[in-house]
């Protein structure tokens, strides 16, 4: 009996178990196209529908400047008013 109920548990709890990672919402697959823009499937916080976005290669380095800048800033502010 003991023994059937460690095997149903174990059942049951790996398929609870998934491969994708909850933190990472973009897919792997990345296109260029001729015109330079750089196409990626993401997943949005809280949507199961996937969105195509694309962008230039200029405009993903801008947001990511712009994005350290953002971090930069809060870590800044928090270490001046610690509380």
């Amino acid at each position: 009996m003991k023994a059937l109920l460690f095997i149903g548990l174990t059942a049951l709890l790996s398929a609870c178990i998934s491969t994708e990672h909850s933190s990472d919402r973009t897919s792997s697959a990345v296109a260029a196209n001729a015109d330079g823009l750089v196409c990626k499937t993401e997943k949005p916080t809280g949507s199961h529908r996937s969105t195509r976005i694309c962008r230039t290669v200029s405009q993903i380095e801008r947001d990511r400047k712009e994005a350290d800048e953002v971090n930069r800033r809060s870590r800044n502010k928090a270490q001046i008013n610690p509380g």
